[in-house]
């Protein structure tokens, strides 16, 4: 039987990451779905529901965390989470909203200038779409109104007397004035970064990309599909957000990341083909593509698979740790299948180096972050090996079912590695050995 909301409340408070952990598990996805229900099809594009539900989350273990919150009833729990992830999400839309009809706030929100307004912003904003506005065609004016009205693409092109295909057309000239206008207003601050360093290494040419699809997205950047023309394959590309260009600390981390994966070569770690810069001055890093999904993806899992990959994942992430590098986000879905549905390990925007322990900034996913390092402590391979035990306890609740005995002696390891005390964690040699040993046994 399921532990009471309750019980599981109690537990988090008296320091069990067990429970936090559950807590995440047995509510995530409705709250995801509630989320996603919650933004119309224009947001849903600007606002990941994903993040919303984490950031509920982090208010509600914030919170809980000191004795905040008494669950008197039955379902308060569940109440409570709905409450937070609803204000969460308002909250969200607010952001984005804001002035939802004037010309400034839509031209921001638009795909004509793709970054998010604050209220400061909007003075400047107004006189730069007045220079816009100067720079435009009569045709072209009439059309930046009507799509600043949200008008559809179809119904502009009636307007207008023009073909769909010329209105994408036209919409996109607009769009790359706005970027030009953009960088020139912006060359002094861009100018401030620390561009020649990373300049020297994002040497790959944007126009040798086709993006194909966009298959994933979040707080910092997004990922496409894309063919890679001169070397005629379908590549991973991973691009900064705009709102985060002249983020010091943003583009230094994305670059970090670039260079972390450079600096790995192991065939369970993904691969990194380099650097480059977009038109617009944003920098993408290009990766390998692996069309087996994920392991949130996977159904049906028996035991033995459930071992191997996480065996497997535990394997690259040994080495990442004798070349002195914690991956500090350690996760299923980050947790990609290649071809032969063998782990690789990505996404080592979080990761940290075990020589650089001051300074140290938290990240992660909750759920599997240890809680060490929610506390601020240095970077250890004994955080991903809580993370492992994470992930090997969700694949086991997700696809294996309660009476197997081989799934009872994975879930007392992956409970060893989840243990509050890091020195009772199993090292990360010593997990990849005990389930070779279990797969033996079976």
């Amino acid at each position: 039987m399921e532990p009471a909301s309750r019980e599981l409340l109690e537990r988090y408070e008296a320091g069990d990451p067990l429970a936090a952990r559950q807590i995440y598990d047995r509510y995530a996805a409705r709250l995801l779905g509630l989320a996603r229900r919650m933004l119309a099809e224009k947001l849903a594009a600007r606002i990941d529901p994903e993040d919303v539900v984490q950031s509920a989350y982090r208010s509600f273990f914030l919170h809980a965390r000191t004795g905040r919150y008494t669950l008197r009833e039955s379902g308060d729990l569940w109440r409570l989470l709905i409450a937070i992830t609803r204000h969460k999400t308002l909250h969200a839309v607010e952001r984005n909203t804001a002035a939802k009809r004037s010309p400034v706030r839509e031209a921001a929100a638009s795909d004509f200038i793709d970054r998010e307004v604050s209220p400061q912003e909007v003075t400047a904003l107004a006189d730069e779409l007045a220079a816009t506005f100067q720079q435009l065609e009569p045709l072209q004016r009439q059309l930046l109104e009507l799509r600043l009205r949200e008008t559809p693409l179809d119904e502009i092109a009636k307007t207008l007397k023009k073909s769909p295909r010329t209105v994408r057309r036209m919409l996109l000239e607009i769009r790359r004035l706005c970027e030009r206008r953009w960088l020139d207003h912006n060359a002094e601050q861009l100018s401030r970064l620390p561009a020649p360093r990373i300049d020297r290494v994002a040497r790959l040419d944007y126009r040798d990309f086709v993006l194909e699809q966009l298959v994933g997205a979040g707080g910092f950047g997004k990922v496409y599909r894309a063919f890679w023309k001169s070397h005629q394959q379908t590549v991973a590309v991973k691009s900064l957000r705009k709102q985060f260009l002249l983020d010091r600390r943003a583009v230094e981390r994305f670059v970090a990341e670039a260079q972390t994966i450079a600096s790995l070569d192991h065939p369970g770690i993904i691969r990194s083909h380099g650097l480059g810069r977009t038109p617009a001055g944003g920098y993408f890093l290009v990766l390998d593509w692996h069309p087996g999904g994920d392991l949130t993806q996977c159904a049906d899992l028996t035991p033995g698979e459930i071992m191997n990959f996480v065996a497997q994942a535990a394997a690259a992430v040994h080495d990442a740790h004798q070349r002195g590098i914690v991956h500090c986000d350690l996760k299923p879905s980050n947790l990609l299948l290649d071809a032969e549905r063998r782990v690789v390990v990505t996404d080592f925007g979080f990761a940290q180096a075990m020589s650089h322990a001051e300074d140290c900034p938290t990240g992660g996913t909750l759920g599997f972050i240890a809680p060490e390092h929610l506390q601020g402590a240095a970077p250890a391979p004994a955080a991903d090996i809580f993370s492992l035990g994470c992930v090997l306890a969700w694949l086991l609740t997700k696809n294996v079912r309660q009476a197997d005995p081989y799934s009872q002696v994975l879930k007392q390891l992956a409970k060893q590695c989840q243990a509050r005390n890091p020195a009772q964690r199993p090292t990360i040699a010593e997990l990849i050995l005990r389930l070779g040993q279990i797969a033996d046994i079976e």
